[in-house]
């Protein structure tokens, strides 16, 4: 045992040597990133930075939930609208059947009125039988008188 007992204290003191070279190095660390400035002000905007992304993380989240909440109403909206489509190819081909063709059906558009019948054709007869009795002592063949007045 006497043999190993210098073999031990050698190996312990290299192992002291080495936990305090580890102290000092991670005490360096923090001492030069107090006495670098940039550093300190880098670390103070990541913090800064924090709250921010997690406001971000929520919102990507609530915009993730209305995506899906859309996509779940247009599928709906797609079968609506074809249920719209078919009940309005039905309601065409019903009034179809239901309505006589155009030609067929008489116009109510316009109410027809009565045709009035034409007036009588009334003849001019010449010589006038009723100029014979305004003019009382003209002859029918004699023409008509022109005054002379001076």
């Amino acid at each position: 045992m006497e043999k190993m007992m210098p073999q031990l204290e050698t190996g312990m003191a290299e192992v002291r040597k080495s936990v305090a070279d580890l102290a000092e190095k991670s005490a360096k660390p923090a001492a030069k990133a107090e006495a670098d400035p940039r550093s300190a002000a880098l670390q103070a905007q990541l913090k800064a930075l924090e709250p921010q992304l997690q406001a971000q993380a929520r919102s990507t989240e609530r915009l993730a939930e209305q995506v899906t909440t859309m996509q779940a109403n247009l599928a709906k909206i797609n079968g609506v609208s074809r249920d719209v489509e078919t009940l309005l190819k039905m309601e065409k081909q019903r009034a179809v059947v239901v309505a006589p063709p155009p030609a067929a059906a008489p116009v109510a558009a316009a109410p027809v009125e009565k045709e009035k019948p034409p007036p009588a054709p009334s003849y001019v007869r010449y010589p006038n039988p009723n100029a014979r009795e305004a003019g009382k002592g003209k002859t029918e063949n004699s023409p008509p008188s022109v005054s002379s007045t001076p």
